[in-house]
């Protein structure tokens, strides 16, 4: 028995041909669509939370008056926010601000204290009437 020998035609082999090329592009497509689904860059992760890079001034804050000086010279706090400052010297102190009835405390005594609530925002200096050495700032944001 004669078979007759299986050959191909050239148009059909260059169909297949395509056809494969055709699949694998399809391929190539859906697999950028499908990764395209995933998150948006844009869009924050869990793992990577957002943060500001400004942090809120505190509400109180306090100065320590020791060995002639205000520790801390500078201070910031939040509108609203009051400032405490505690005479740890063993000499007393009279503060007052450079912008008159700001801040005017009274002579403050070895182990007392004085505190002022801000309620407007601005830069406050002030300074010990008794040692004019002794200068500091509030700064109310």
């Amino acid at each position: 028995m004669n078979q007759p020998a299986l050959t191909r035609s050239p148009g059909r082999a260059s169909a297949l041909r395509r056809s494969r090329l055709g699949l694998g592009v399809l391929a190539v497509l859906l697999s950028a669509t499908f990764a395209a689904c995933g998150e948006s860059p844009d869009t924050p992760s869990a793992q990577y939370p957002t943060t500001s890079s400004t942090q809120p001034a505190p509400i109180a804050a306090t100065v320590l008056i020791t060995d002639g000086q205000f520790d801390p010279r500078s201070i910031e706090i939040a509108v609203g926010g009051s400032v405490t400052w505690k005479n740890e010297d063993v000499n007393p102190h009279l503060i007052v601000s450079a912008t008159p009835n700001v801040i005017q405390s009274p002579l403050i005594g070895k182990a007392g204290t004085y505190t002022r609530t801000f309620s407007s925002p601005g830069e406050y200096p002030y300074y010990c009437t008794l040692r004019n050495t002794l200068k500091g700032t509030v700064t109310v944001r």
